[in-house]
């Protein structure tokens, strides 16, 4: 049997600390989610070593007592924090979904299938929605569960073809874990990043890496200028991974072989004889945080994941910090109550073979019952506020009308069909083109009672992160930003052969704040946050938009401007689905609106007054009064979600955005 290790368990410090930093968004920790990565060659190196060991002294693998420990290890404080973050989430997350998600995810959790939960739910670990699942960080622990199902026999099954074949064993597994260790690193590449990140096939070469030092032993660093060397570039290895690497760095893959291999300098200085990287990392500080490592990761996502429910997907680093701290003390109170009294068979239940596995089971049960439990009480909460739930449901799934048929992604190819992106009947003249991005596509119901109640034909033409601004490139669509020009050139082209054919007037929207630089009130972070707009990014919007009215006017169209939609803080059906909000919390005040969209306001306002075949219509005084921009009214939701209006509220500003519709109709 090994020596204890308190150098690894100083590892496991680093590692745990590293990823709660990144949930937590600590500055400076853009790349701690790697820690992970670090947990895993740890495993493939204890697991290896313990095995190996086993082996070499009795022949075989006692799978009863093996899998007897890893329940001692895992199944208890797993037990815990999935029943305590299920109870947590009847009180935070509303029954609309969430509720049932996390029953779901538990069964998964329960399974040890849970990284297969996510890899088909999720569109990626790095995507916001994810930050609202209170187990997701359970898929690193699927992945080690069913390394831990398949490694030992597989080993077991080596063991067994070298004696068969007559051959050492210990080429035969080395050998075989460079080929896992190869492959599983080129198969990577291969797949989609969801799948590479979450399913074990594109990680197993981080436990097979660890599971090589594990069969070298103690033999890995005998000399100590090598031991101090490996040590040092291990550390600096670790700090540059979390410093340098974010969630935009592709993952896994190459740049994953920095923290691996760290790890793996780091375990191998460590079983030499003079090594000042493990006498750091057997610090007792470090060495105690290390052994509260397992049962802190269990924690600290499930309070982060709450406080975002609770916030509404508001960022609280303060919050954040509290969640933290709190989750480190639960986890000192699991391990010292819980984690620790069980794995050293102090609790009756787990102290034989048998009754761990029994234990194991049991508590596999009661995690099973509690996600059961809460999918019903999910189900009857959604039942009492029926009616709820059917306006958020309409809120999210009417809007917006064409979106399924016309509305264009990068890259862009050709435009669709005319007739089947047209509103209104097709016997009636076609007058108006509706052109611009989503938030020209909220418009859609508007313009489908226009063109019913008018007897007209309204063509629409969108296509999301495009303002429809002649020559404009949207740093939104990074590499696809050509897809937005091509598009706009096809549409001028197009309504050039429309005015032939008795086209009047062309209605532009879009969510131009955005394109113009300006902050968005939504707390929602999304994948475009950070694109680079660059200072003059108002002013290039302005020479586009100017160019673009100008080449309208010139094939003799009018053209309508729609005034930017308030932003909301929050996900409007969300937000008023949690029954613990009042509705007010909700809305917006209308200073903070008027700020956002003050200089774009006027800037449109400009263009229009230049330009007589040019107006502006603006929605503001439909969906706000002089103190508050609101959220819902009537009992109707006004938006779809933080940016964009419902097709409710679409309908109920056709009233007041009609006249300006008929102008643009009437042509010149």
């Amino acid at each position: 049997m090994n020596a204890y290790r308190p150098d690894i368990d100083g590892l496991r410090a680093l590692a745990v600390v590293a990823v709660v930093a990144f949930h937590a968004g600590v500055p400076g920790c853009s790349g701690g989610f790697a820690g992970v990565d670090v947990f895993y060659v740890i495993s493939g190196y204890l697991i290896t070593t313990l095995l190996v060991d086993e082996l070499m002294r009795t022949g075989s693998i006692d799978f009863a007592a093996f899998y007897a420990r890893r329940v001692r290890r895992l199944l208890p404080a797993l037990c815990v924090v999935v029943v305590a973050t299920l109870a947590l989430g009847v009180l935070l997350l509303h029954p609309f979904g969430e509720r049932q998600e996390l029953a779901r995810s538990a069964i998964a959790t329960a399974l040890f299938s849970s990284n297969f939960f996510f890899w088909s739910n999720t569109g990626g670990y790095f995507d916001h929605d994810v930050t609202l699942r209170p187990l997701l960080h359970t898929w690193s622990l699927a992945v080690e569960e069913q390394f831990y199902l398949a490694w030992p026999p597989l080993l077991l099954l080596l063991h067994r073809a070298a004696t068969l074949l007559r051959l050492p064993l210990r080429p035969v597994a080395l050998a075989s874990l460079v080929a896992i260790f190869a492959g599983s690193l080129l198969l990577t590449g291969d797949l989609r990043p969801t799948t590479a990140f979450y399913l074990l096939p594109a990680r197993a070469w981080e436990l097979a890496l660890g599971a090589l030092l594990g069969w070298r032993g103690p033999a890995t660093a005998r000399r100590a200028g090598t031991t101090v060397l490996a040590g040092l570039i291990g550390l600096g290895a670790a700090a540059a991974t979390i410093c340098l690497f974010d969630a935009d760095s592709p993952w896994p893959g190459i740049r994953t072989l920095l923290p691996a291999l760290a790890t793996a300098a780091l375990i191998a200085s460590g079983a030499g004889p003079v090594s000042p990287a493990a006498r750091l990392l057997a610090l007792p500080p470090l060495v105690y945080v290390g052994r509260l490592s397992y049962s802190w990761y269990l924690w600290h996502w499930p309070l982060l994941a709450m406080l975002r429910a609770h916030n509404l997907g508001a960022e609280d680093p303060a919050g954040a910090a509290a969640a933290a701290g709190v989750s480190l003390a639960l986890a000192a109170l699991t391990y010292h109550f819980i984690e620790n009294p069980v794995r050293q068979r102090r609790v009756r239940g787990f102290r034989s073979k048998r009754g761990a596995l029994l234990a194991g089971a049991a508590l596999l049960g009661v995690m099973l019952l509690a996600a059961a439990a809460l999918g019903l009480e999910a189900r009857d909460a959604a039942a009492r506020r029926a009616a709820e739930h059917r306006e958020y449901q309409a809120a999210r799934g009417e809007f917006p009308p064409l979106t399924r048929h016309c509305a264009q992604d990068a890259p862009f190819a050709a435009l669709p069909d005319e007739d089947a992106c047209t509103l209104g009947a097709a016997s009636d003249p076609l007058r108006l083109a509706l052109w611009g991005d989503s938030h020209a596509d909220q418009f859609g119901t508007s313009l489908a009672s226009f063109a019913r109640l008018q007897h007209v034909r309204v063509l629409q033409r969108v296509m999301r992160f495009c303002p429809p601004v002649a020559g404009y490139r949207p740093p939104m669509l990074g590499p696809d930003s050509g897809s937005c020009v091509a598009f706009n050139a096809a549409v001028l082209s197009e309504l050039r052969a429309l005015r032939a054919r008795g086209l009047s007037g062309v209605v532009l929207s879009a969510r131009w704040l955005l394109y113009a630089g300006e902050p968005a009130l939504s707390v929602r972070r999304v994948p475009y946050a950070n694109a680079t707009l660059g200072p003059d990014a108002a002013a290039a919007m302005r020479r586009g938009l100017a160019d673009t009215i100008g080449a309208l006017h010139a094939l003799g169209l009018r053209v309508l401007l729609i005034a930017p939609v308030p932003e909301m803080r929050y996900d409007v059906p969300d937000c008023l689905a949690r029954s613990t909000l009042q509705p007010a919390r909700c809305d917006v005040p209308r200073a903070p609106v008027d700020r956002n969209r003050r200089e774009f306001a006027r800037m449109l306002a400009e263009l229009a007054s230049a330009d007589d075949a040019a107006r502006v219509w603006d929605p503001l005084p439909e969906l706000c009064d002089a103190r508050t921009c609101y959220a819902s009214r009537g009992g109707e939701l006004l938006f779809h979600d933080d940016t964009h209006i419902s097709a409710a509220a679409a309908r109920a500003l056709y009233p007041a955005l009609a006249p300006a519709l008929q102008w643009a109709a009437a042509g010149e």
